[in-house]
């Protein structure tokens, strides 16, 4: 059974154009395949007087001020999976990203005015804060012996991407894998994984390594990611540890 799914995934994605799962929020842009998040400020150049260095340094200040409001906002209106981010969090996460933001380009307007595009962590922008990763909290090298070199789930429907997710027995409803059996180490690097859609083999390859294991993964009806048992107890009882250091990437379809 774990040669045929591997087989089938790899035919799977033989087709299709691959494409980052972007989402965006005013002058925001969230990237869940890359992990970055992106956003620019703006100077008007009307004002006599000014040079560029005065505009650039103008733009900057409206870019850091506007993602240091804007943020805490993004973070309380996101739910998922009945995983509400910590709003207490919020204000460190906005700092955070304000701290680590450098520019990647910038545009010059006829008008004289001036956009400064910025890049930062998603990572920092949306971690929860505190989690319970239970025994997993360090890192401790249990990859080794593992025959293959991350986890694909194939997703059918419409799922939002989430700092966190957790799988469930279709039939039984029990819960089989959770944010508490992950690296703390991984987490804060990758969070539990990246999303992409219609993945073409390169991307998979960048993603996930040359040997992934691609498991199709369903939604149910109240929203919860669901596997069958059998599936878990034949193909990842054993391979768990590539889901505790947060070698997972989600293809939607």
């Amino acid at each position: 059974m774990k040669g045929l799914i591997v087989l089938l995934a790899i035919f799977t994605h033989q087709v299709g154009k691959s494409r980052s799962v972007i989402e965006k929020a005013g002058r925001v842009e969230f990237n869940w395949t890359t992990l970055k998040i992106r956003f620019f400020g703006e100077a008007d150049g009307l004002k006599a007087g000014r040079g560029y260095p005065v505009l650039e340094k103008e733009a900057w200040s409206d870019g850091i001020q506007y993602i240091y409001q804007k943020l805490p906002e993004i973070r309380r209106k996101r739910r998922c999976w009945q995983f509400d981010l910590d709003d207490v969090h919020a204000k460190i996460a906005a700092e955070e990203v304000s701290m680590s933001t450098y520019s990647y380009m910038t545009t010059y307007f006829g008008s004289g005015g001036m956009r400064v595009h910025m890049e930062s962590s998603l990572i920092k922008a949306f971690h929860p804060g505190k989690l319970d990763f239970g025994e997993m909290d360090e890192d401790d090298g249990s990859l080794e012996g593992v025959s293959y070199t991350g986890v694909v789930f194939e997703v059918a429907g419409e799922v939002s991407p989430c700092p966190v997710f957790s799988l469930y027995d279709e039939t039984s409803g029990d819960l089989l894998f959770d944010v508490t059996s992950v690296s703390k180490i991984s987490f804060d690097k990758g969070f539990m994984a990246r999303w992409v859609r219609h993945p073409d083999s390169k991307e998979l390859l960048r993603l996930a390594g040359s040997r992934p294991l691609v498991i199709p993964l369903v939604l149910n009806d109240s929203g919860k990611m669901v596997l069958s048992r059998k599936i878990w107890d034949e193909v990842l009882v054993g391979n768990e540890p590539l889901l505790s250091h947060s070698r997972v990437v989600f293809a939607l379809r």
